[in-house]
């Protein structure tokens, strides 16, 4: 293999801990797409953001023609959460680099993990969407819902295309719990906008009433965020446990197994890998009532604390036959879902055909993951 092809054809930013971006690149290694993260040359996040023109311009001069931006929260600079001029300088920095991509021939192809950011980034959110929308050659939607989201709240794509969310490969499921008290379950990373604080106060409109329990589990990065759940955990101990921290692979199908319902009742979201995990698992599902999750078998979540505990009571009173339905439900529709392999293959070929005035994407030799840096 010559050297030339050693260079990376997709660059990829920000790098996360999410498992979407393994699985992604490394199903793309194996359709002979070499992919490399930047903007994580070394530990401090400030000097890589400043350095990441000049990797572009780097890279670009190796043959790489695409940056594949899933978030923008790499782009804000340190203590810009309680800092509006932080905020001001990353925003403008984030510009400087759109407009470097565009001025070197490589292209943006941005996948819409979510329409707007969770948390706030830049001082206007929408306005810098905007801007990523003007400058990226190919957006990648998770589902037709979330394109129309996007053309409703921030605008229409230049060029898009539809790439269901694929199935994991998760460990077997040890099976369901069938049992009384009902035990809810809130698994992946612990953020606001997954509306755990409401459900935990609807807890207090119906813990006279009913027996269900809840458990929420996963990593959990912002302090103050932990510190009040802890604190409305308070109000019931006997019934809301927290187990913060990373849940190894190995111990997934144990912690599905021991509840009875996976809990989403998220404020917003335009889609779900933890909805994928759970129906794999063969677990029902509580998903948010919202236009991304139409297609998402299971109980619909309202965001009120009013419907959440309305919610909570048609749980505590569920019957099995009724959680053996949404059980199969779950499973039917994770079994519709692709695998990575054929993301990959697609994500493939959407790129070659926006890229179809150049030189196509070159082939390689698939080769172990460990060689995807």
């Amino acid at each position: 293999m010559t050297a030339a092809r050693q260079h990376p054809e997709i660059l990829v930013f920000p790098r996360d801990d999410n498992p979407y971006q393994s699985f992604l690149y490394d199903a793309l290694l194996r359709a002979g797409v070499r992919s490399r993260y930047i903007g994580d040359l070394g530990p401090s996040h400030t000097v890589n953001l400043l350095l990441l023109p000049a990797e572009l311009v780097w890279w670009r001069l190796r043959g790489a023609r695409i940056l594949h931006l899933h978030w923008v929260f790499g782009f804000a600079l340190t203590g810009s959460g309680r800092n509006g001029l932080l905020r001001r300088a990353g925003y403008v920095w984030y510009l400087l680099v759109l407009a470097c991509a565009r001025l070197t021939g490589v292209r943006i192809v941005w996948t819409l993990h979510n329409v707007l950011p969770h948390e706030t980034v830049f001082p206007d959110d929408r306005l810098a969407r905007r801007r990523l929308l003007r400058t990226a050659s190919l957006v990648i939607a998770h589902s037709e819902q979330a394109l129309a989201e996007l053309r409703d709240v921030v605008g229409r794509p230049r060029r898009s295309v539809v790439l269901a969310h694929p199935a994991f490969d998760p460990p077997a499921a040890t099976g369901r719990r069938n049992a009384f008290p009902r035990r809810l379950l809130v698994f992946g990373r612990i953020s606001a906008y997954k509306g755990i604080e409401e459900t935990i106060e609807a807890f207090d409109d119906v813990a006279a009433t009913t027996t269900v329990e809840l458990t929420v589990a996963g990593v959990c990065a912002d302090p103050r965020l932990r510190t009040r759940l802890d604190e409305l955990r308070r109000r019931h101990p006997d019934r809301v446990r927290l187990r913060f921290g990373h849940i190894p692979e190995e111990g997934l199908p144990g912690l599905f197994a021991e509840h009875d319902l996976q809990w989403l009742p998220y404020r917003r979201a335009t889609t779900s890998g933890a909805a994928v995990l759970g129906a794999q698992m063969g677990i029902p599902l509580a998903v948010p009532d919202l236009r991304a999750f139409d297609s998402v078998p299971g109980m619909r979540l309202g965001q009120a604390r009013e419907a959440l505990a309305q919610a909570l009571r048609t749980v505590d009173a569920i019957e099995e036959h009724r959680l053996a339905e949404l059980s199969a439900h779950s499973l039917r529709w994770s079994a519709e879902l692709g695998t990575w392999d054929e993301m990959a293959q697609s994500t493939k070929r959407a790129m070659l055909t926006m890229t179809e005035s150049d030189a196509p994407i070159t082939s390689t030799q698939a080769e172990p993951q460990e060689s995807v840096n």
